[in-house]
């Protein structure tokens, strides 16, 4: 592990390594066929585990984890999926038929 410095804490430098690590990733990827090109894909990466763990402990909890705020959560990384549309309709289709 590396030591921290005042470098690794500089937000420039951070934003370099990251997105530099999304593009060799990106070109891992690619290399065995899977995608060819993923816009954000540390972001939707992201957003997918965020919503993943929020079904199962407390957003503030996962926030801590994931060391971002609610706010934020709640603004970029919490999605909508397919499971809470099936839910939903499943609720509907109780009221609607009970």
């Amino acid at each position: 592990m590396q030591p921290i410095t005042q470098a690794s804490l500089d937000p420039k430098l951070n934003d370099i390594r990251h997105l530099r690590a999304e593009q060799e990733f990106s070109g891992v990827i690619g290399c065995f066929g899977l995608i060819s090109s993923w816009p954000r894909l540390f972001h939707s990466m992201r957003a997918s585990r965020q919503t993943e763990l929020q079904r199962a402990f407390p957003l503030h909890v996962v926030c801590s984890w994931l060391g971002n705020s609610p706010r934020i959560a709640q603004q970029s990384y919490l999605l909508v999926t397919e499971d809470d549309f099936a839910k939903a309709a499943g609720v509907l289709k109780v009221i609607v038929e009970g």
